[in-house]
């Protein structure tokens, strides 16, 4: 039994003492405190869960759309960056290679936040 299941099986057992103790209307105080505690280590961590979740999607959205709206550079810039970095003139065919691979980057960035934008629209939509 791992402890994630310890840990709800005790909550349910705390649910399941609170609410005979509270059908019972025997110990009502001691009821209410049982089932609250119990209810409460169920939510937290499903609360805990779905922020981490919206956390971390927002922050790939936003990495995402960084990429796809920062410009790819032209080849020039990419001569003269390459030049800097390497210490020698890069051929035209490294150049074309950056290049290729900036701009697929940035479709891919394109086509990864029009998913998950229409993602978000459809949840919306279809929770209205």
């Amino acid at each position: 039994m791992t402890a994630k299941m310890l840990w709800y099986e005790i909550a349910l057992v705390l649910i399941g003492l609170g609410t005979i103790a509270l059908v019972s209307h025997l110990f009502t105080q001691a009821g209410g405190v049982l089932l609250g505690v119990g209810l409460s280590m169920i939510a937290v961590p499903l609360v805990w869960g779905y922020a981490r979740f919206f956390w971390r999607l927002g922050a790939t959205i936003g990495t995402e759309v960084r990429v796809a709206t920062t410009p790819v550079p032209s080849p020039a810039q990419i001569f003269f960056q390459l030049q800097a970095e390497w210490g020698r003139p890069p051929t035209v065919q490294e150049v074309a290679v950056v290049q290729t691979m900036l701009s697929n980057r940035r479709n891919e960035a394109l086509i990864s936040v029009g998913i998950a934008l229409g993602a978000i629209y459809l949840i919306d939509r279809s929770a209205g």
